[in-house]
């Protein structure tokens, strides 16, 4: 058998990401005794089912997956270019070309919002049941666009289009990061991009053809047909390992309360915060698209008041977030330079791309005079390069075990890309065609290199049941900066180009020509060939503005860089998640492997009953030891053992209460000793006539002393703490709804947030200093306390 380290990618694709929560008799100790909880009872339903599914998968299984994701990336990423280009024909066809901006920055709007609300339901409700949902999104705008007969209900049917879209690609990265480990990720999500490599070059001949013998109407039908077809292996498959992984556990697996879900699902999706988030984005954006241009009007209350009211929903909706139930946004998580580092990643690049990609036809066509099929060709070189690229760094990524290099070399490229591009914005000569599509290569190959790493990086070391909003999360962030870099870019063009062109121009006594070569730059640029005063001036004219675009999009490198420079560099493996508590820890405390060797064993644990005995330190005849009783100081409880067995019975009668202890690390100085093992806490409590588990899971640290029995030599326990990680509250019921409503008082601690509602409203104090991991001073209090006394001498 293969040790970690030399497993093949195909092994660690196939590698069964969640491990089983099952634990013998031997490896976990209960001090009170209880039903055994499943590990996927704190899980919303989604997440339990998918657990499940991963767990059982093979190598063949995961596999076909895999291929099947391929299958639905071709579909949905072919048909997209294409789309947009018999859109331009639909809105010609109806005389308002001119609204085509409008449409796209509201199809973006609500693409944005859309990632995060499926994200979340897809852990509610299930992977497969919006996948259902999206799918039909999808196909009913192809239909409604391919039957509009007015720019409105072409419009409409592009959002619902769009949504189903982005939707769609969300799910399947989520997919990929529940079924792929921390090594295979960046390779595992360029899979549903690959057919890009050729894709790139033929949408143009389909599009021609199909234009050519029949109408824009069955251009964006057809793909409904092509869509659902290629869907049908996809969910098909998805259905087929379910109910694989049924069988294997041997359960039924319950379908969530759906009533109760729907009579909170408002607060679940966070529907205010998507509201704000639309209005903000779409009051900001859209009088963009319509501003500027020959006839500015920026200076009109219908472009200022929009985007004044759409940057005041910003702090309000930061407000929100902080304060929602079930906020859109997991601020809480965001903190970690990590994630807030990969966020920046893929704000940066995506704006910095959308800058100069914007009108990068037009220029290569006017400044460059390159040919239509030499433009068109030079303009795909950046995706080309970025999806050959992105395949090739997730190689190098599962080889090397590391993220950060690729991010930083990625981001050096990027910023080499754009340095070439503003030396090379335009000219006639070989060289400078040689610049402008080296530029291109080099933005390809550092896209390549940035931005899947990025997209890994922010989800890595997250519990499963986090994994999807932060997937959701990189999409929306990367979304937000291609439509504000599409903004920037046409505000730019917009304002400068038309002045600049009548500047260059003045020498000439048409005064219409300045703004007929802004309406319509091709026709006049085969106008005036090459060599002309007049085309001369055209080309230094867009020449400037290119510049300008170039450098802003090289100004955007300097955070780039910067944020490469701050994420973390965590050593990847064959897990589903790296799940670090410690965020610089290369494993999870929860993984740790097999306790340090050591020549002494502790007495097996019993019920609350063998308590007194076990952790009791007693006073005994052959030795002078005297250590009192075993001092026990958790959150709800600080006592001696018989205190605490003492009110263990009595909450026992309250609340169902479980103490659990794991596999122990035991550090061994002479007659002393420190263990510290993973494990929970249970409460088992009733609300609105439905059963909950409370768990809270954390580090247990038990003091130990050897000392002289009766018997001879053994060990003692002279002391307990426990360090808080997180708590979550779940039906007892599986696949359930939760439906307490918790709301947290100021100063309540997250580390143990569930644990103090709860024990609160059964009359506990409970304290507000225990060490937990939301308040890492505290455990570095504890762990220096904890070593003194272990290395100290007794006096």
């Amino acid at each position: 058998m293969p040790s970690p380290g030399s497993g093949t990618l195909v092994d660690s694709i196939a590698l069964e990401s969640a491990k089983s929560t099952k634990q013998s008799i031997n490896d976990a100790t209960e001090l009170t005794p209880s039903t055994s909880t499943d590990g996927a009872r704190d899980q919303l339903p989604g997440i339990a089912r998918m657990e499940v599914i991963a767990r059982h998968l093979t190598r063949k299984h995961r596999l076909i997956m895999f291929m099947t994701f391929a299958l639905v990336g071709l579909a949905y990423g072919l048909a997209s270019p294409l789309i947009s280009v018999y859109q331009s024909y639909a809105t010609a066809s109806f005389e308002q070309h001119s609204l085509l901006a409008t449409s796209n920055t509201l199809r973006l709007v609500f693409a944005v919002a859309a990632q995060p609300t499926a994200a979340k339901l897809a852990d509610i409700f299930g992977r497969l049941e919006v996948i259902y949902f999206c799918a039909t999104l999808y196909i009913i705008g192809l239909i409604v666009q391919a039957s509009s007969s007015d720019i409105p209900t072409l419009v409409a049917g592009s959002v619902i289009n769009q949504m189903g879209l982005t939707t769609t690609q969300v799910l399947v990265e989520i997919l990929i990061a529940d079924l792929s480990s921390t090594r295979a990720r960046v390779f595992c999500y360029t899979i549903p991009n690959l057919h890009f490599i050729f894709s790139v070059w033929v949408s143009g001949n389909i599009s021609n053809a199909m234009l050519r013998h029949s109408t824009w109407r069955w251009g964006i039908g057809m793909w409904a047909i092509v869509y659902a077809a290629c869907l049908v292996p996809f969910v098909g498959w998805l259905k087929i390992v379910e109910a694989r992984s049924r069988r294997h556990e041997r359960t039924q697996t319950a379908r969530p309360d759906y009533s109760r879900l729907l009579r909170h699902l408002c607060w679940r999706i966070d529907l205010p915060g998507l509201i704000l988030l639309v209005g903000s984005l779409a009051l900001i954006l859209t009088p963009l698209t319509l501003a500027g241009g020959v006839s500015s009007s920026w200076r009109t209350a219908r472009t200022i008041v929009p985007i004044i009211v759409g940057f005041l929903c910003i702090p309000a909706l930061v407000v929100w977030e902080l304060r929602a139930p079930y906020p859109m946004v997991p601020f809480a998580k965001i903190r970690d330079r990590s994630i807030w580092g990969a966020l920046g990643i893929a704000l940066c690049f995506s704006l910095a791309a959308a800058v100069q990609r914007g009108f990068l036809y037009t220029v290569l066509i006017v400044a460059f005079n390159f040919s239509v099929a030499e433009a068109t060709r030079v303009s795909t070189v950046y995706s080309f390069v970025a999806f050959v690229s992105g395949p090739l760094t997730g190689l190098a990524v599962y080889r090397i075990r590391r993220l950060k290099p690729f991010l930083l070399s990625g981001a050096l490229v990027f910023t080499v890309a754009f340095g070439l591009l503003v030396r090379y914005r335009g000219g006639l000569g070989v060289p400078e065609k040689a610049g402008v599509i080296a530029g291109q290569v080099l933005l390809g190959l550092g896209g390549g290199m940035c931005s899947y790493p990025a997209a890994a990086m922010l989800q890595i070391t997250m519990k499963r049941d986090h994994v999807a909003i932060m997937v959701a999360l990189y999409f929306a962030v990367a979304y937000v900066g291609s439509s504000v870099g599409s903004s920037i870019s046409g505000s730019i063009w917009t304002q400068v180009l038309p002045q600049t062109l009548a500047d260059n121009l003045a020498f000439q006594t048409n005064a219409t020509l300045a703004m007929a070569v802004y309406a319509n730059p091709f026709a006049l640029a085969a106008q005036y060939p090459v060599g002309t005063e007049v085309r001369t001036a055209i080309i230094a004219s867009y020449e400037h503005v290119q510049r300008l675009l170039c450098i802003t999009g090289l100004g955007l490198c300097a955070p780039l860089l910067c944020f490469s420079l701050v994420v973390r560099n965590p050593r990847l493996n064959d897990e589903q998640t790296l799940a670090a508590v410690f965020p610089d820890s290369e494993k999870s405390p929860t993984d740790s492997g097999a306790p340090r060797a050591t020549e002494d064993r502790f007495s097996e644990l019993g019920s609350l009953q063998g308590l007194s005995q076990s952790y009791g330190a007693r006073r005994v005849q052959q030795g002078d030891v005297d250590n009192g009783k075993t001092w026990i100081d958790i959150a709800w409880i600080a006592g001696t053992i018989d205190h605490f067995v003492t009110e263990s019975k009595k909450m026992v009668s309250r609340v169902a209460s479980t103490h659990s202890i794991q596999p122990v690390d035991v550090e061994i100085n002479g007659d002393k000793a420190l263990a510290t093992s993973y494990g929970h806490i249970t409460l088992r409590f009733v609300e609105d006539k439905a059963e909950y588990d409370m768990i809270n899971w954390g580090w247990w640290i038990h003091r130990a002393r050897r000392i002289t029995g009766p018997e001879g030599p053994c060990w003692r326990l002279t002391g307990m703490r426990f360090i808080y990680n997180r708590d979550s509250i779940a039906p007892t019921r599986p696949m359930a709804a939760t439906t307490v409503d918790i709301q947290s008082e100021p100063g309540v601690r997250d580390s143990y947030k569930y644990m103090h509602w709860v024990l609160t409203r059964r009359e506990y104090n409970i304290s507000s200093e225990m060490p937990g991991t939301d308040r890492p001073e505290t455990i570095e209090a504890l762990k220096r306390q904890e070593e003194t006394w272990l290395v100290e001498t007794d006096s």
